[in-house]
C-alpha cells in the first residue's frame, strides 16, 4: 500500500511539473514585457532592449499632466493638494477642453514616492508605477485562477494576461488605467471569495477594503 501511495504522489508530481514550468515561463515573459523603459537604460537588461515593447519617445498629453501634478506636489507637499485642486477648478472654468483632474491621488503620490526612493524624473517614476501595477495585475489574476484548481484554466488565463495587448500598453505609459485594472481585479477576486466562503469574515473585510 505504501509503495502504491508513493507511486501515486510521484505521478501527481510529474503531472504538476510541466504546469509549474509553463507557469513560471509565462510569468517571466509577462513581467519582462511589462518592465518600464528606464530598466533597460543601464545594466544587463540594456542588451535586451531590442526585444522589449518600450514606450515611444516623448510624452503623451495625459503623461504631461500627471508629471506636472507630481512635480507640484513634490514642491508643495501633500498639504498643497487642496490648492492644486482649486487651481484645477479655476482653470477648467475657462478651458475649452477638459483635462485630467489631480484627484487620482494614489497614482500621483505613488509616482512621487517612487521618484524620492529611486530617483529619476517624474515621467519615469510614473511609468514605473504603471508597470508595477500591471505586474501586480498579472500576479493577482494568476493567483485567482489557481484557486479554481484546474491546471488548464490556470495556465490559459495566465497566458492571456501575460500577453494581453491592453495590459502591455498601459504598463509602458504614465496613465492610470493599469491602476484601475488592478483594483478591478482585486474587487472581483475578493467578491468571489466572499460568496464562495460566506463563513470566512476575512474575505468580506478584504472586499470592503478593496471597494474603498
Amino acid at each position: 500500500v505504501r509503495s502504491m501511495t508513493l507511486a501515486g504522489i510521484e505521478q501527481i508530481g510529474r503531472r504538476r511539473l510541466p504546469c509549474i514550468l509553463i507557469f513560471g515561463l509565462l510569468l517571466v515573459i509577462g513581467i519582462f514585457l511589462r518592465l518600464p523603459r528606464p530598466a533597460f537604460e543601464h545594466g544587463t537588461l540594456q542588451r535586451l532592449r531590442a526585444v522589449h515593447l518600450q514606450a515611444q519617445q516623448g510624452k503623451g498629453f495625459d503623461e504631461i499632466l500627471y508629471s506636472d501634478y507630481v512635480q507640484k506636489i513634490g514642491r508643495q507637499g501633500l498639504l498643497g493638494y487642496p490648492q492644486l485642486t482649486r487651481e484645477y477648478i479655476d482653470r477648467e472654468k475657462t478651458a475649452k477642453v477638459g483635462t485630467l483632474p489631480p484627484l487620482r491621488a494614489l497614482f500621483v503620490c505613488c509616482g512621487l514616492v517612487w521618484q524620492n526612493v529611486f530617483g529619476g524624473n517624474e515621467l519615469d517614476a510614473l511609468r514605473s508605477v504603471a508597470a508595477t501595477f500591471s505586474i501586480f495585475s498579472l500576479l493577482l489574476t494568476s493567483a485567482f485562477a489557481a484557486r479554481f484548481k484546474r491546471p488548464g484554466f490556470f495556465i490559459g488565463l495566465t497566458a492571456l494576461m501575460a500577453f494581453a495587448p491592453t495590459q502591455l500598453h498601459v504598463s509602458q505609459y504614465a496613465i492610470i488605467d493599469g491602476v484601475f485594472a488592478f483594483w478591478g481585479f482585486l474587487i472581483i477576486w475578493s467578491l468571489w471569495e466572499s460568496l464562495s466562503h460566506p463563513d470566512r469574515r476575512i474575505w468580506r473585510i478584504f472586499y470592503a477594503i478593496a471597494l474603498i
